[in-house]
């Protein structure tokens, strides 16, 4: 917690304190006591409270990952992900298993988690159904790409293959929806 929020919050539970000493009858010693002050706290703690809902907001959109949250980098991951795919499909079949599912799992974070952390943005951009016209067919393909990375640790090169193959048109239509909306 921030110290603008920190110092908020004792001020507002001091003049609280303060404030609402009067009504219970206790003896003020000079101080003043009365239902303005205990007004006062309460204001101070409000601004306190949204102070530190406005700094885990910042903070949250600060740690968000690699896309940042953005619906323009979404977009560009969208956008971008079945070339991508294509490019590695065709250099695949000469690629060790373990540099394969080296380079999906560099694909996922470039091109996957972009997306997955402007899930929120997408839908405030967009409203739920036109965000769940693309989301559809991306969902396929980024289980397929998923799929393709797991064969490939696993030591299943077929199945690997096949899995980038079946990503394909998956990831394609989600570029398609996500042009036309």
């Amino acid at each position: 917690m921030s110290l603008p929020v920190r110092l908020l919050m004792v001020l507002g539970c001091v003049a609280g304190v303060i404030g609402g000493a009067a009504t219970l009858g206790v003896k003020s010693y000079g101080l003043p006591t009365n239902w303005l002050l205990t007004g006062v706290a309460a204001v101070l703690l409000i601004a306190a409270t949204w102070l530190r809902i406005a700094s885990d907001r910042e903070r949250g959109a600060k740690e968000a990952g690699p896309g940042g949250g953005s619906a323009g980098a979404a977009g560009e991951a969208i956008a971008a992900i079945a070339a991508d795919v294509r490019a590695l499909r065709a250099r695949a079949d000469s690629l060790e298993l373990a540099a394969l599912a080296a380079e999906i799992d560099q694909l996922v974070a470039r091109r996957i988690y972009p997306v997955i952390d402007a899930q929120q943005s997408l839908i405030a951009s967009q409203g739920f159904a036109r965000y769940a016209a693309h989301t559809s067919p991306w969902a396929a393909g980024e289980r397929m790409v998923y799929r393709a990375w797991s064969a490939a640790t696993d030591g299943h090169r077929p199945e690997a293959l096949a899995s980038l193959d079946e990503a394909l048109p998956h990831l394609d239509e989600a570029a398609r929806s996500w042009a036309a909306r």
